[in-house]
């Protein structure tokens, strides 16, 4: 799949992808594995999708409403494992939904292509392996 590991024509080497509904941020670097000079799309599925494996920290878990833990906890059952992860947070709405331009910085960070937000689509969810 070529087109999935070859760079962008701007030669990015850094963005930052907001989670808005959540709060999180995420900064997409080139992947040494990948090649490591530019920025790929791969490098940005790749660093969204060990985002999103993390296991919920106990403080984020304390902090959230019961309607979220609900979720999570039945995600979590459906994928069948014990550890809540980032992914459950998202409950049936884990399909890739597209990414939007918000400009060139936020909080005080300034990233070379941007900060950008990413949203989820519902419908057909998608569960990490």
């Amino acid at each position: 799949m070529p087109a999935f590991r070859s760079p962008y024509c701007g030669q990015i080497k850094k963005i930052l992808i907001i989670f808005q509904e959540w709060d999180w941020k995420v900064e997409i670097m080139p992947s040494v594995y990948w090649g490591g000079d530019v920025i790929t799309i791969g490098d940005v599925f790749d660093t969204i999708y060990l985002h999103l494996d993390q296991p919920i920290r106990q403080v984020t878990w304390n902090n959230t409403s019961t309607e979220r833990k609900r979720i999570a906890k039945m995600r979590c059952r459906e994928r069948g494992d014990r550890t809540k992860r980032r992914i459950d947070w998202l409950g049936g709405t884990s399909a890739f939904g597209n990414l939007e331009f918000f400009g060139h910085s936020v909080d005080e960070y300034t990233a070379e292509g941007g900060v950008w937000l990413i949203s989820f689509a519902p419908g057909r969810t998608v569960l990490p392996a």
